[in-house]
């Protein structure tokens, strides 16, 4: 069954969303250098705020795309699959950073994020239109 939305379209609803999760994650990615590199408390306060702005904008759309780049019969096999990897990221995230920061440095930890950052941006831009 297909997700509603108050677009003419379907396919124009889809057209709007790939753009909001591509946006999320470029806002996300200089977030995480300037937190990386920034030499004051302020600066990198902002930083995360940013980063938390861009990583919220997108995870609302992230529900209904995935169950629209799924096929038909799988959509919900699909949104129990993000569901899974959105919670497994939530536990495992606070403890890798830890580690990186432990064993590297926070700029490290940072730019980790960053990288996993540009690979969603490459995931979502090779999911194929429907």
């Amino acid at each position: 069954m297909p997700t509603r939305c108050s677009c003419s379209s379907t396919r124009g609803c889809r057209r709007r969303r790939r753009p909001v999760i591509v946006g999320a994650f470029l806002l996300v990615v200089p977030a995480l250098v300037v937190a990386a590199t920034a030499t004051s408390t302020w600066g990198f306060a902002a930083a995360l705020l940013l980063a938390g702005v861009g990583t919220q904008l997108g995870t609302g759309v992230f529900y209904v795309y995935v169950e629209e780049v799924s096929p038909p019969e799988s959509g919900g096999t699909s949104l129990a699959v993000l569901m899974t990897l959105s919670i497994a990221g939530s536990l495992v995230a606070p403890v890798a950073a830890g580690w990186l920061v432990g064993t590297l440095s926070w700029t490290a930890a940072f730019g980790f994020g960053g990288l996993l950052a540009v690979g969603g941006i490459a995931a979502v831009v090779r999911l194929p239109a429907r």
